[in-house]
């Protein structure tokens, strides 16, 4: 326990089952300071590699009334070091409201800290657990499956199918909750929900409604639109298109139409991108000399800055109205792989090789576009990648559905 003061105490902690210890908060600079003023906690027990003590991975864990979640075990041994856990260990739980099946715990309608105690018949190790189980989340974050951004408006085809993706949050903790531990309420003959978290759009375009998604006192709603887009039907890009409808990362040129050949700016794409990011909180001073402070992209582009997404060319100047090239789409989508939680890794030269026109790519792009390729969201365009041509909004639609998992 580093207790220097200021912003930079630390708490470093081996958790049972655990090998090494890990910091469990984080200073305010990020990082751990070296001090002489410290506390460390040591044991002269013996360790003999037999399991003495058993606890829960997920001690702690926050779990919605009514809600599920598995069951993780660890062991230690008499000098509290991390062994085998035993296959046979079984679980009570001292909660009366709540059960235990095999390791699936599912938690009671009353809120508090709820007590499990576990058992090992083979070894003689015992030990007990705690789950909070929570009635009032403090918020409820409304998301299509397998988008990061937060879910608050949604255009949707005629017919199709939306899925939620619903979490709640207490104290900025998440809470381990399944679909079926909120309400949901549709209103104005927009559709019905087929099952918890899954909604089946009405047939009537034009139709104008709301889904609420409730728990505990709190709620959020979803404005729902049932709108098709004429122009897409048999297109290649439909499914990529209607994904970031679903979504709300993007909308058509009218209320139905897409406009796939039309040529994205550079401007949209960053805000594709701030939108697919869960358009994070910043200010609205313009990060460009280019940019006006009340543009419908102003925002957008001052996060891209900011986050190291996008640069200025000719000094501090954007140009978000030029026409995006795909090797800047490339880029800007690299660029803002972290801020969409996409794990990855570099790509090489030889993720180019394929690509005869690989050397028209600009250096500061060849990075970018080598990974994209090896995450599969590139693919080129009759074997090329052309990296100076301009991307059309059907283009864009595929490279942000696909970087996203929409397809």
């Amino acid at each position: 326990m580093n207790l220097d003061g200021g912003g930079s105490p630390a708490l470093r902690v081996r958790v049972p089952g655990v090998e090494k210890a890990t910091v469990v908060n984080r200073p305010s600079d990020g990082n751990e300071r070296g001090c002489a003023t410290y506390l460390l906690f040591v044991t002269d027990a013996e360790p003999d590699g037999k399991a003495r003590k058993l606890s829960l991975k997920n001690d702690g864990v926050l779990v919605m009334a009514n809600s599920t979640i598995d069951l993780e075990y660890s062991a230690t041994d008499s000098g509290y070091m991390p062994v085998l856990a035993p296959t046979d260990i079984f679980a009570v739980s001292l909660d009366p409201e709540a059960s235990i099946d095999g390791r699936t715990y599912t938690a009671g309608s009353e809120a508090g800290t709820k007590k499990i105690s576990l058992f090992s018949d083979s070894t003689g190790a015992y030990g007990f657990g705690e789950v909070y189980v929570i009635t009032r989340p403090t918020s409820i974050i409304a998301r299509a499956k397998g988008s990061p951004a937060q879910l608050t408006s949604v255009r949707l085809a005629p017919g199709a199918t939306l899925e939620l993706d619903i979490t709640a949050t207490y104290h900025r903790r998440s809470v381990s909750a399944q679909p079926g531990s909120f309400t949901y309420a549709v209103l104005g003959g927009i559709g019905e929900m087929l099952e918890p978290g899954v909604f089946v759009a009405g047939l009537v375009a034009g139709s104008t409604g709301t889904i609420t998604v409730s728990a505990g006192g709190r709620d959020v709603e979803i404005h729902v639109e049932i709108s098709g887009f004429a122009d897409m039907e048999n297109h290649w890009a439909k499914e990529y298109a209607e994904y970031l409808l679903q979504t709300g990362i993007t909308k058509g040129i009218s209320d139905t139409e897409y406009g796939p050949s039309l040529l994205m700016k550079r401007g949209d794409f960053i805000l594709m991108l701030y939108r697919a990011a869960g358009e994070p909180d910043v200010s609205v001073i313009s990060a460009f000399d280019d940019v006006p402070g009340d543009m419908y992209y102003t925002q957008a582009l001052t996060w891209a800055k900011r986050a190291g997404i996008a640069e200025g060319l000719d000094g501090n100047n954007f140009y978000p109205q030029l026409p995006l090239t795909r090797q800047d789409a490339f880029t800007f989508t690299y660029r803002a792989l972290g801020a969409l939680n996409i794990e990855y890794e570099d790509g090489s030269a030889s993720d180019l090789e394929g690509f005869p026109d690989a050397d028209e790519l600009d250096d500061y792009a060849k990075i970018p576009t080598s990974t994209l390729i090896s995450l599969g969201i590139v693919d080129g365009m009759d074997g090329l990648l052309m990296p100076n041509g301009t991307l059309t909004r059907a283009q864009m639609a595929k490279v942000l559905a696909v970087t996203l998992g929409g397809t």
